[in-house]
């Protein structure tokens, strides 16, 4: 009798337990999938003010802003794959720091991975912003030559601004 309730008793608390668990899984995934849905629409109006941008920038015609926004989407379609792949690795490399012993082999692998990624994602802007300056006219391409400039100064981080020189240099091992 005595060995009835005491086991009763713990299978409420694993039912509690559980319950409590799937709940929480389920609350964050939601709260992430929530984020992400918020991040994107941010992005999307953001993706879209930049390509409004550069169309009145560049005085782009009609036919010209039609190839831009098909040049849009195919990048930020690929960019996003790439993305992911980046954030799905870089979970997967700190999921490593959880177990009892870390499998560094793994991590390099990941980390391997991420860069491989990121530096797809830099190929990917370039050749868009190759693409972009490709349709332009010879004088839509010395604005776009000034924008780009513009863009390393503003953004010292992403151009090598941080030399105080235009030169390129090259920070490979």
């Amino acid at each position: 009798m005595k060995n009835t309730r005491v086991i009763n008793i713990i299978l409420i608390l694993m039912l509690i337990l559980n319950a409590a668990f799937v709940g929480s899984w389920w609350y964050s995934h939601a709260r992430m999938h929530r984020n992400a849905h918020q991040n994107h629409n941010h992005f999307t109006e953001h993706e879209s003010k930049a390509a409004n941008y550069l169309a009145k920038d560049l005085g782009l015609s009609d036919e010209q802003q039609t190839q831009l926004e098909a040049l849009r989407k195919e990048h930020f379609r690929k960019v996003e794959v790439m993305e992911m792949a980046v954030a799905r690795n870089e979970k997967n490399m700190l999921g490593l720091l959880t177990a009892n012993t870390i499998d560094t082999a793994h991590a390099n692998i990941y980390i391997d991975s991420i860069g491989i990624m990121k530096a797809a994602i830099q190929r990917e802007l370039f050749a868009h912003f190759n693409s972009i300056k490709k349709m332009c006219s010879p004088d839509q391409n010395n604005k776009f030559n000034t924008l780009i400039e513009q863009m390393s100064k503003e953004f010292p981080h992403h151009f090598d601004g941080h030399h105080g020189t235009n030169e390129a240099h090259h920070d490979s091992m």
